[in-house]
């Protein structure tokens, strides 16, 4: 943001020129969010707006997760998730992020296969899932979708994301597949 555009936005809003924080889109993850709010100093503004001590900030460990997430070395594992809601995308969004803390933990990308219930009825499960590390059906409601009520099936629901994050420490290398 240029100078001219930072006064006018101070002006109108009463606040100090230097007060006034650009929030860009970050390339990669909301991750980068909070690298880039330290960079221009928000935290300093805030405790000094509250007349509380500075310490100097420390984000290094975020950096390294920040940094693993976005290029981790160990390689990428693909985790299906099976649900009925599955185009809606946040219906599943607790799942998608522990499946991503999951692989920052692991060093590894996780890359999420949504699986639409109903399909795996029409297509069958071997087809659907094949090459995948492990799948997770979340909670059912409802009668639709597969057959995932029967506490027998083979794709039975999972009750969380990290139940089903059971993977070795080797497991990437080794390409392990569901079952």
């Amino acid at each position: 943001m240029n100078a001219e555009h930072k006064a006018k936005l101070a002006l109108f809003c009463d606040v100090d020129q230097n007060k006034v924080i650009e929030e860009k889109d970050v390339e990669h993850s909301i991750y980068e969010v909070p690298l880039e709010l330290a960079r221009q100093d928000v935290d300093v503004y805030i405790l000094e707006m509250l007349n509380l001590h500075v310490n100097p900030l420390n984000m290094n460990d975020w950096r390294a997760m920040v940094d693993t997430l976005i290029s981790p070395q160990e390689g990428v594992v693909e985790v299906a998730v099976v649900g009925k809601y599955i185009s809606l995308r946040d219906a599943y969004k607790s799942i998608y992020e522990a499946l991503t803390h999951g692989g920052i933990a692991n060093n590894v990308n996780v890359k999420i296969r949504m699986v639409e219930s109903e399909d795996i009825e029409k297509s069958g499960a071997e087809t659907l899932l094949k090459r995948c590390i492990r799948h997770s059906g979340p909670g059912r409601i409802g009668d639709r979708g597969i057959e995932g009520k029967n506490p027998g099936h083979p794709l039975r629901p999972l009750r969380t994301a990290s139940r089903s994050w059971d993977l070795p420490g080797d497991a990437v290398r080794h390409d392990r597949v569901c079952p």
